[in-house]
């Protein structure tokens, strides 16, 4: 967005000043059906989480590891498990990423008592006074309270209370007014009707799923690294995103666990846990860093070509990707001079380009003297995402496929229609 400077001058009698200064920003993010817009326009989230906010870097780290990210394509920025310092928002209003704000409930760090009414009128406190704080950074566009209570939750009678008390807060920060500091809190029937007028996106927490009321469906991933196989990915979309007459939320994944060398420098490290999760599925012990690292891009790279092939409002809800984590994109992220991208940051450029080729082509087996001579058929998707642009022109698409070790290849022409802003093709 375009920024302006707002200075606050007091002077008094004996000629003393003081003086602030305020970068101001206007940009909106709203929901609307099973979409984001932003500025009124249809708008898909390509994100990223969770910078190492928490590591409090110079701001020099800060800057370069931000702006790599948008050279990537990324547009959103996750900042998980606590919210960032205001220097993370500056740098976000310049740069032009939008900004997801979790509060300090993880689950993570729990498992937290909600029926204890001082840890939540602290936690509720709290998260006000971060909305309050950060609110005018043009980048601050979803709240969250926490992240997976309601998933890790240990009984129902825990997770509902879990559930009325994470809902209730994100209910009262979604209608602060921004011009007094009275707060009011809604009957949760309200909440569930959409009676009330929302001023901002506030969900109980991410990973909420649908254990509460809310206007995202979050759901965190790790197919193919804890748990299921990367072609378990493509299933799970198709049975948790289509748009159905009952639900119809925007459908976000903020979290996409790939599998990753460590935790942070992309090495493998000697605690047996961390490596075991950290080669599964993606090498054996003593192998190179390198091999997991492009292993790990190509994956992450199909994952996203495959959910950006199915966004289509009219027929699923998926209205952002959140590939995790982008802290370890880059190689000792923490120290200047050894900033050197990762291959999943070239793939993420790739998989988030605005203007998208995405391809399926089945798994099939082909046999040289096979008399029913198969023919290769693949699926070819275009996606437009360019946000400030009108429709893409028609075009030929051309197939080519070359035989190694034969001359000649078979070449197979299709004419592109015209393909607008937001509609796949």
């Amino acid at each position: 967005p375009n920024l302006y400077l707002f200075r606050i001058v007091l002077q008094n009698s004996q000629g003393g000043t003081d003086r602030r200064d305020i970068q101001l920003g206007f940009r909106e993010l709203r929901t609307q059906g099973n979409q984001f817009h932003l500025n009124g326009r249809p708008y898909f989230l390509l994100g990223a989480g969770s910078p190492p906010h928490y590591e409090n870097p110079p701001r020099d780290v800060a800057r370069r590891h931000l702006e790599m990210l948008h050279e990537a394509g990324v547009r959103m920025i996750r900042f998980a498990h606590e919210p960032p310092s205001e220097m993370w928002l500056d740098l976000c209003d310049e740069i032009g990423l939008l900004a997801w704000i979790e509060g300090a409930l993880s689950a993570d760090d729990g498992p937290y008592d909600f029926a204890n009414r001082t840890l939540v009128s602290n936690a509720t406190e709290e998260m006000i006074a971060v909305v309050k704080q950060l609110e005018n950074h043009p980048s601050a566009a979803i709240w969250s309270m926490g992240s997976g209570n309601l998933r890790a939750s240990q009984s129902e009678e825990s997770r509902e209370t879990a559930r009325h008390v994470l809902s209730l807060i994100a209910q009262m920060i979604s209608r602060m007014d921004q011009n007094r500091t009275s707060l009011r809190m809604v009957a949760e029937e309200e909440v569930a009707s959409g009676t009330a007028g929302h001023r901002r996106i506030a969900l109980p927490e991410s990973d909420t799923r649908l254990f509460a009321p809310t206007s995202v469906e979050d759901w965190q991933t790790s197919i193919g690294w804890y748990h299921g196989k990367t072609s378990d990915w493509k299933g799970f979309l198709e049975t948790l995103t289509p748009r159905t007459e009952n639900l119809n939320l925007p459908w976000v994944s903020s979290e996409i666990e790939t599998g990753y060398s460590t935790a942070s420098q992309g090495r493998i490290v000697p605690d047996p846990v961390e490596e075991a999760a950290s080669r599964m599925r993606i090498g054996l012990p003593g192998e190179e860093r390198e091999p997991l690292l492009e292993y790990q891009a190509n994956r992450i790279r199909q994952m996203i070509f495959e959910a950006r092939a199915l966004r289509n409002p009219e027929t699923h809800r998926i209205a952002g990707l959140f590939p995790f984590t982008s802290a370890n994109w880059f190689f000792n992220p923490l120290t200047p001079s050894a900033m050197q991208p990762k291959p999943v940051l070239n793939a993420i450029a790739e998989a988030y380009q605005p203007v998208l080729l995405a391809l399926e082509l089945p798994r099939v087996h082909f046999y040289q003297n096979d008399p029913k001579g198969e023919i290769p058929s693949a699926t070819v998707t275009v996606v437009n995402d360019l946000f400030n642009s009108p429709s893409q022109p028609s075009g030929t698409l051309t197939f080519e496929v070359v035989t190694e070790g034969q001359a000649g290849s078979t070449v197979t022409q299709r004419t592109i229609p015209p393909v607008p802003y937001y509609e796949n093709a």
